[in-house]
């Protein structure tokens, strides 16, 4: 492309002919003074045809024009207009490449993948089907006999099988795969999120587990950045969950390839262990079944140049860690989780806050290397409070560097009033802090995290306004592994306001004559109550005005007055004041104190529910909704997307997309078999 030159100012005054700026400043400038005036439309002017000559290009154009150029290559399946889905730029942009290799497996499984942003592998089922082959014409990539030792054991049942399999005679409609003309297209709907130097959670001497919060969650298969015109996904190339087989599998062929880290890439598992952070060193892996915590080794192990380290067994399917040997004193992980979305505390990207802190803001780090310009280094978050409070700073950051375990301080924060609190996690990491985050203020002040996990109740006394992005506070309670802990609490007397967005939380008791409740594009996983007033469940009251916009919400809601949209309430909602608010295109179940509701479901005579692949946190299709979810559910937002905490991915829209690539890129004569592995 040809490079437009950056306008700089007095750009229009630097134009003009010598003679007259030089009369121009004999004059006291006159000109020079107009010629400001006019140097802002001028570079808007300017940067309109720059970005109208960028608009010629795929890769450079606005993302409404996207369809557009696909429609004139042809292409259906590139309409996005959220610009949920990443990938269909690559899909209009590889058009013509995909087209010379149309009615391919391999073009159908790329295709599916730019139109969704799903990674997707299609088999022919008919290449896998027993037959006699001829001796003189042996095609070894059809379907062979079952070979029962650990590689093929390890891809049996999955969409990598290779082994032969006989007819079917049943319809795709009722999952018959094996038949002549049936073509197979998984596809992964989760992502993998990597952690690295991550701390794990000590639950007995030498037994770890690998959520900060000691829930049993299953590793995922790291990131993988595919060639764009490479060959198919190896097992260990898509966002899935790890089997003990798979992982065993993983180790040993990581002994005959780089690191991937060498490429930027991340390993499927790594546990550093050492005396400190200084001595760590990479301690060797084994795959293995830890369901009692007492290892059972998985497949081969072989001890290479760290004899002196302890060897960690890793159970990938319940996210446990074991040393053989005496336990390292310190010990951090690499590891990956998966996940439906951007959407609680993480290692994603996160964007400028907003608002965000101000320029004379104080600021201290904690952990980690990073060295933000004017900050203080602090030992502990309850330093780096300290260290805030002896300035005279109205703002203060709190800066966490890694992804490791800090303690809160045990007593109250207390605020002065206009001062504001910020405790955010720093770009790539998802620190934890244990304990509870206690508030005070007598009057108006403020509190704002972003992208940190809170093992801990957020405690929040006087006139607290509280702000959470990005952020897990205490959901355990709601996935029924815990007591009713919640996430938020407030006093009788709190005045305060507490408004959430992209974050999992547990329950939130908010007395009723608070400031009110804002959630947006966020999961709320109560034990009983989602949200309520009062300390416990047996005196539970009415909790103060709740706005719910594209939220999923887990237990009972008890408000004095709702105002919702585009959101799931799993379980029964209680409204005081019915007069104000309402409801609009959520899913509700019938109540006796409700606002009004329109174009809500269920709707009258019907009994449609919403259906999750899990309500357990922890679980990585924690909240989504499975594929046979009913549609007026998964298409009963008010733009046509699916209700609830995912309506930002948009999935109706890439389903509509996938729809319209299998029939372009499916041969004819052909059937094909969807299966969502995630």
């Amino acid at each position: 492309m040809i490079p437009i030159p950056v306008t700089r100012p007095e750009t229009l005054y630097a134009l003009t002919p010598a003679v007259y700026r030089i009369a121009d400043q004999e004059q006291g400038g006159p000109l020079r003074a107009l010629m400001r005036v006019l140097e802002e439309p001028y570079r808007a002017i300017e940067a309109d045809v720059g970005q109208m000559y960028d608009d010629w290009f795929i890769e450079t154009c606005a993302p409404f024009l996207v369809p557009y150029i696909g429609e004139l290559v042809g292409v259906g399946a590139a309409f996005d207009p959220a610009g949920a889905i990443p990938t269909v730029r690559a899909r209009v942009g590889n058009a013509l490449a995909y087209s010379r290799r149309k009615g391919s497996a391999w073009v159908l499984a790329h295709a599916a993948h730019d139109a969704t942003g799903w990674q997707a592998r299609a088999v022919e089922f008919f290449q896998l089907l027993s037959q006699t082959q001829d001796l003189g014409d042996v095609r070894p990539r059809l379907g062979r006999t079952a070979d029962l030792r650990f590689p093929e054991a390890a891809e049996a049942g999955t969409p990598f099988d290779r082994m032969a399999h006989t007819v079917e005679v049943r319809g795709p409609d009722s999952r018959g795969r094996w038949a002549a003309d049936r073509v197979g297209l998984s596809l992964w709907r989760l992502a993998s999120y990597p952690l690295t130097r991550a701390q794990p959670r000590a639950v007995g001497p030498g037994r770890y587990t690998f959520h900060p919060f000691g829930l049993e969650t299953p590793l995922f298969l790291p990131p993988r950045t595919a060639e764009p015109f490479g060959d198919e996904p190896l097992p260990w190339d898509v966002p899935g969950s790890i089997s003990r087989e798979l992982l065993a599998l993983a180790l040993e062929d990581a002994r005959l390839r780089p690191d991937p880290r060498e490429d930027g890439g991340y390993p499927i598992v790594a546990v550093w262990a050492g005396d400190g952070p200084k001595d760590a060193v990479p301690a060797p892996v084994v795959a293995a079944d830890l369901s009692g915590w007492r290892p059972t080794l998985i497949g081969r192990t072989r001890r290479e140049k760290a004899d002196h380290l302890p060897l960690a067994a890793v159970d990938p399917e319940l996210g446990r860690l074991c040393f053989v040997g005496p336990a390292p004193s310190w010990v951090r992980v690499d590891w990956s989780y998966g996940f439906s979305a951007d959407l609680g505390g993480g290692p994603y990207a996160r964007g400028p806050a907003d608002p965000a802190p101000g320029a004379d803001a104080f600021m201290a780090r904690v952990g980690g290397t990073v060295d933000p310009p004017g900050a203080v280094q602090a030992g502990s978050v309850a330093a780096a409070l300290e260290a805030w409070a002896q300035s005279s700073a109205p703002e203060g950051v709190v800066l966490i560097a890694d992804s490791a375990t800090h303690p809160l301080p045990p007593g109250w924060v207390g605020l002065t009033p206009g001062r504001r609190l910020w405790i955010i996690a720093a770009g790539g990491q998802r620190p934890c802090l244990t304990g509870d985050l206690r508030v005070d203020a007598a009057e108006r002040a403020g509190v704002v995290l972003v992208g940190v996990a809170v093992d801990g109740t957020v405690r929040l006394r006087g006139q607290v306004d509280l702000s959470v992005s990005h952020c897990t506070l205490s959901p355990a309670a709601g996935g029924g592994e815990g007591d009713a802990r919640p996430a938020v609490w407030a006093d009788p007397w709190f005045t305060g306001t507490v408004t959430v967005s992209r974050s999992i939380l547990g329950p939130l008791r908010v007395p009723r004559d608070a400031g009110g409740v804002s959630l947006a594009d966020s999961i709320v996983a109560g034990e009983v109550y989602a949200l309520a007033s009062g300390s416990s469940d047996a005196d539970a009251g009415p909790a103060a005005g709740l706005t719910v916009e594209r939220c999923t919400l887990f237990g009972v809601v008890h408000a004095r007055s709702l105002t919702a949209a585009d959101s799931i309430f799993a379980d029964p909602v209680l409204v005081d004041d019915c007069a104000v608010g309402g409801l609009a295109f959520c899913y509700a179940p019938p109540a006796p104190r409700m606002p009004p509701r329109e174009i809500c479901q269920p709707a009258p005579g019907s009994d449609v529910r919403p259906i999750f692949t899990s309500r357990r946190y922890g679980d990585a299709g924690f909240a989504q909704l499975t594929p046979d979810c009913p549609v007026a559910i998964r298409t009963g937002a008010g733009d046509g997307s699916e209700m609830g905490a995912f309506h930002l991915l948009a999935n109706p829209r890439r389903e509509a997309n996938l729809r319209a690539t299998v029939g372009e890129f499916l041969p004819n004569g052909l059937e094909v078999v969807l299966s969502f592995v995630t």
